[in-house]
């Protein structure tokens, strides 16, 4: 339900309940309304009450169609406002789930505690951030592995001591009242919801089908969770629920490798489909990690109340670190891209079909080309040869990309203010690119090389120059490019590289921030200025974003491009393009695109054409 509360609407001393937190924000609730609040390296803990002064505003718009959708993460927890906050108090309360989450915060600093035991938005350091390059950070969730240990043990101490199965509903109970105080996350709350469900079918000697408890785990879901259906969980339950079936016993060799492939079957297709791509060496990472998080989760909610246990926790904590950190040198993983939706579709009907008539050969050939298919979409409808400016606000990331010659070139890779760092990395990942052959950075700016890291983590880059390069001429797979840059300029933006690329038929100039002093020292070169006099220039890189500290009458009278590209953000600080610049372009007759608000353009070298997208 969205909320009632217009924009520009005003709280005066209004009290709000804190219901979830993260290091940059809080979420709190108002009325059964809940408000995205912008906050830095707060201390406000779950439950607290805060007293606010502020407005009501539209949540920040995402970027582009392959960054983080932020706003879609919000909307699945029933948020569609934030609030501009003018003054806020923090207000002692004395409700329950406060005193608790004010204990833990108080008194657990363990992160493996917290994470595990109370399912708090530790980040884990290492641990995480390399589990999320293997794609194997799920395994940190309370998973169905580790409710099977909770439920072995329990219905061994059951059997044993001949307990009536009637005194599980304490422990029932204890569960729910668990799932309320760690705020009902969704794939832990799925997981014991299963569970309850099924024990109650035990005590009540009820044997419905596998269906019914389906449903019924569904609905149990939506009670908690009313934005379920809308939640990246779905697709992953769906699948679950249809495909997969309870491991059986004594079915001979043949069905017992069938049964063990079919899960990695089911998985892989989506697992792609949401992160673009898959770790080869997943399933044996998993072997190794999955025991090893369940041996953590099962110790962890057994002793970590006991006093002065600290230093047995945090030599865990080190010891699985150091596993992890082992088991990601040995990554395998390949991005395969985001085909469509109807693709991941049409590859379980398939997979249907092919399981259940697994003798016949039509069946299995429907199915290997259909999984060809979707693994390769992104790759065969890629176009042939592109250039693409990213939409990154204040900063410049341009990528060529020839899909025949397998030739990847970054020019800049940078982001502006409010941007997200891995944007570039994103955008390749998701068109199924798995290399880099150079990396130019034009000069020493963070808004020109501030994503280049997330790019090296993501894919493999052979080379990366910058403007200390002593090159002044490579030539790559047919693809011919000249180096420029002044040394030792006091003004940095005047040691950016210029680099003019000549692919194949069509011809290109950057100029990285180089300003009307740079561009005055470039025209005394007689190589550059004989090469650009001698050759037509498609596409020309606006310098230092359209700035008027730019962009020279005799520079552009030289170059004359066929299109100017301007990165620069729709609203910044420093007003780019400046107004100056646009109407000595106008002045010139030279069509210029800008990024802007939501606008990537890309090039198609092979189509001759300009087109912009999100």
């Amino acid at each position: 339900m969205k909320s009632k509360f217009n924009l520009d609407y005003e709280f005066h001393q209004t009290n709000f309940q804190v219901v979830k937190t993260s290091q940059n924000y809080v979420i709190g609730e108002y009325n059964f309304n809940k408000f995205y609040i912008p906050m830095m390296d707060h201390k406000y803990i779950v439950g607290q009450t805060l007293r606010i002064d502020g407005v009501v505003q539209e949540l920040k718009p995402t970027n582009n169609s392959y960054d983080f959708d932020f706003n879609k993460y919000l909307q699945n927890q029933n948020v569609f406002k934030a609030i501009k906050i003018k003054n806020i108090v923090s207000i002692e309360d004395n409700n329950l789930k406060y005193l608790i989450n004010k204990f833990i915060y108080n008194n657990i600093h363990n992160e493996l505690i917290l994470k595990l035991v109370f399912q708090k938005n530790t980040e884990l350091h290492e641990a995480k951030g390399e589990l999320q390059k293997m794609s194997l950070a799920y395994l940190l969730n309370f998973s169905g592995i580790n409710m099977y240990v909770f439920s072995f043990v329990i219905n061994r101490i059951f059997f044993k001591f001949k307990i009536n199965p009637q005194f599980k509903i304490p422990i029932h109970l204890c569960l729910i009242l668990y799932l309320w105080m760690i705020d009902f996350p969704l794939v832990t709350t799925r997981i014991i919801f299963g569970y309850i469900i099924l024990n109650l079918f035990v005590i009540t000697k009820i044997s419905p089908h596998k269906t019914a408890r389906n449903v019924l785990t569904l609905l149990s879901l939506v009670l908690v969770q009313p934005n379920f259906f809308s939640s990246n969980a779905l697709p992953f339950l769906v699948v679950v629920m249809l495909f997969l079936n309870p491991i059986q016993n004594h079915i001979g060799w043949r069905k017992t490798i069938i049964q063990i492939i079919k899960p990695l079957l089911i998985f892989i297709p989506i697992q792609i489909f949401m992160d673009w791509r898959w770790n080869f060496t997943a399933p044996i990472q998993t072997i190794i990690i999955q025991p090893v998080i369940s041996f953590l989760y099962l110790f962890s909610f057994l002793f970590w109340w006991i006093p002065n246990i600290e230093v047995v926790f945090t030599f865990l904590t080190n010891s699985f670190n150091s596993l992890v950190e082992l088991l990601s040198k040995i990554n395998l993983i390949w991005n395969f891209g985001q085909p469509p939706f109807l693709m991941l579709v049409a590859y379980y009907l398939a997979f249907y079909l092919w399981s259940k008539h697994m003798k016949m050969k039509t069946c299995w050939f429907i199915w290997i080309v259909v999984t060809l298919l979707f693994l390769f979409w992104t790759k065969i409808f890629l176009s042939n040869e592109t250039l693409t400016m990213l939409n990154i606000g204040n900063g410049s990331s341009f990528v060529y990309i020839n899909k025949w010659k397998n030739l990847v070139l970054i020019f800049d890779a940078g982001t502006g203010p409010g941007f997200n760092k891995s944007s570039m990395s994103d955008y390749l990942m998701k068109i199924g690119i798995n290399h880099v052959d150079i990396a130019f950075i034009s000069h020493n700016h963070d808004d020109h090389y501030n994503s280049l890291e997330a790019i090296q983590s993501n894919l493999n880059v052979h080379e990366v120059i910058k403007n200390n390069t002593e090159q002044n001429y490579i030539e790559i797979k047919g693809v011919k490019i000249w180096l420029w840059h002044l040394n030792k300029m006091e003004d940095e933006n005047d040691n950016s590289l210029v680099i003019l690329v000549k692919a194949i038929e069509k011809n290109f100039l950057f100029v990285g921030d180089l300003t009307k002093k740079g561009e005055g020292e470039m025209l005394k070169n007689p190589t550059f200025t004989y090469l650009i006099q001698n050759t037509f220039i498609d596409l020309f890189q606006l310098g230092h974003h359209g700035s008027k500290t730019s962009s020279s009458e005799e520079f552009l009278l030289l170059v004359n491009p066929r299109m100017t590209w301007i990165s620069a953000g729709l609203k910044n600080n420093h007003h780019f393009p400046d107004q100056v610049t646009i109407d000595k372009l106008n002045e010139f007759k030279l069509p210029y695109k800008i990024t802007g608000k939501n606008n990537n353009w890309t090039f198609n070298l092979s189509k001759d054409t300009f087109y912009n997208w999100q």
